[in-house]
């Protein structure tokens, strides 16, 4: 078969590879967006209801041609991944700690203390933050009052992955509110080597190969020439076969995109309710 010496932009497996240092809400995002119908809720935007923006797991619509790299997708506040930011009120300052904070004229969440590219929503009663520093997203409600500078306290909605999300919690504390430049500065060096030394893993490429393969019979390519694309023209030349593994192997990457795009992104992204009807 001929091809045009023009490539189709999925053909380009470079410009996927951000895909491998996503985590799994940012991949839920890639999925949803390339969805046609929330393509098109998108495009209605102004006509759409809160009712059907939550359907897909949002509390906004994010344009669906920004990637994950770009996007700030403000999803459902009960997502894992989110942390919830609130002022504390003058009568909750019954510890020791809480009560050098407020004498602190570093109290309270500074957002310059958090590193990588920050994004702000506006939302009724609070903001929604995104904070990007390399593979590290942190995600956050913040309620009204907690850029004031008053002490904050943090909650994390626990669910049955509570060690992940501990861990989250343990890794995003220093960010939220240093007492020190130095320790401000000194998370920001950890932050950043541990973005730049996370190891791709074998699901992170299934994901890849998946929405490249996705992308492929979107744009209407057939299944031999997306696997030409994936895993290079001598290997499909050699195992092209009607029941070859290569096939199945293409088949399953196609169905599992397919099926994540149709609704299974909530599922990645830790949101348990319907996805929009089909």
């Amino acid at each position: 078969m001929a091809h045009s010496n023009q490539a189709a932009p999925w053909q380009a497996t470079a410009a996927y590879l951000y895909v491998l240092r996503l985590d799994a809400t940012d991949l839920a995002w890639e999925y949803l967006r390339r969805h046609p119908d929330y393509r098109a809720c998108w495009r209605n935007a102004d006509h759409q209801t809160t009712k059907a923006v939550s359907a897909w797991g949002l509390a906004r619509l994010e344009n669906p041609t920004l990637d994950a790299r770009q996007a700030h997708p403000v999803w459902d506040e009960r997502l894992p991944a989110l942390l919830h930011l609130r002022a504390a009120h003058p009568s909750e300052w019954l510890a020791d700690e809480m009560v050098d904070a407020a004498a602190d004229s570093d109290a309270g969440l500074n957002l310059w203390h958090i590193p990588g590219r920050k994004d702000l929503t506006v939302l009724p009663g609070g903001l929604a933050l995104q904070a990007r520093d390399g593979a590290r997203c942190l995600r956050a409600r913040l309620d009204a009052g907690v850029l004031a500078g008053a002490p904050a306290q943090c909650v994390v909605p626990l669910d049955t992955r509570l060690h992940a999300q501990a861990a989250l919690l343990a890794t995003h504390a220093a960010q939220l509110a240093p007492r020190r430049a130095s320790t401000a500065r000194a998370v920001a060096r950890t932050a950043h080597a541990v973005a730049n030394t996370i190891r791709v893993s074998q699901a992170s490429l299934r994901h890849l190969r998946a929405l490249q393969a996705l992308d492929g019979l979107r744009a209407g390519a057939s299944q031999r020439r997306i696997t030409e694309v994936l895993y290079g023209p001598d290997r499909v030349r050699e195992e092209w076969q009607a029941d070859s593994a290569l096939r199945a192997q293409l088949r399953h990457s196609l169905a599992r995109a397919w099926a994540l795009m149709r609704g299974g992104y909530l599922g990645l992204a830790g949101l348990r309710h319907a996805a929009p009807d089909e």
